[in-house]
C-alpha cells in the first residue's frame, strides 16, 4: 500500500504520514516485512517536499 504525503517540511510530512499509517493499521493487518519511503523528484525541496511510503500489507 502507498501512502503520499502533503507538500510541506521534509520531517513534518513523513511523522505526518507516519501517524496516519499508524492509526490507519489499528483496524487493518499488516505484514510486517517491508517497509519503505521513497524520495524522488517531489523531495528535491526539503522545505516542499513529497513522499511516497509504502507499507507491507496481508
Amino acid at each position: 500500500m502507498v501512502f503520499t504525503t502533503r507538500k510541506g517540511p521534509i520531517p513534518e510530512v513523513v511523522i505526518e504520514a507516519w501517524q496516519e499509517i499508524w492509526d490507519w493499521s489499528e483496524d487493518r493487518e499488516r505484514a510486517y516485512k517491508t517497509d519503505f519511503e521513497v524520495y524522488g523528484e517531489n523531495a528535491k525541496d526539503p522545505q516542499n517536499s513529497q513522499v511516497d511510503i509504502y507499507i507491507s500489507v496481508k
